[in-house]
């Protein structure tokens, strides 16, 4: 089955109609699972919320709503693995995680438990950091 990983930087683009918002629908698009850390959604609901608090008072409410409303569907179509102990001991004993930031030590290291299970796996992301730190441990990566 082919797998491809979402980091929260394409959810967002959608979600906010960003200038990558284009590229991140037809990333979106496909014959894939997707899959991601369960730190997706935690990432996604706290910049929703940081976004929220900076639309004018009138319109804040309906734009909550249908935000929330848009993640809860957009989330509901992904496997989120926990970050569990094999998460935590790999980033632990391997020092190619030193070389990342932390949220994207946790992606990382989720996502080459997804890797295992299949010859068809990409990562998706807009963020450079994140993809020069995926492409070095040897993902494919896809933006």
């Amino acid at each position: 089955m082919d797998l491809r990983y979402f980091d929260t930087s394409v959810i967002l683009s959608m979600l906010f109609s960003d200038q990558n918002a284009e590229r991140a629908l037809e990333l979106w698009d496909g014959n894939f699972a997707r899959v991601s850390s369960s730190l997706l959604s935690l990432e996604c609901y706290v910049n929703f919320h940081k976004f929220t608090s900076l639309v004018p008072e009138k319109l804040r409410s309906g734009w909550r709503r249908s935000g929330s409303d848009w993640l809860k569907k957009v989330l509901s179509q992904f496997y989120l693995h926990e970050i569990d102990e094999e998460i935590r001991s790999k980033i632990a004993t391997s020092e190619v995680y030193g070389r990342c930031r932390t949220l994207d030590a946790i992606h990382l290291a989720t996502a080459g438990t997804f890797a295992r299970e299949t010859d068809d796996f990409s990562i998706a992301t807009f963020d450079s950091r994140m993809k020069a730190a995926a492409e070095g441990m040897g993902f494919k990566v896809v933006f």
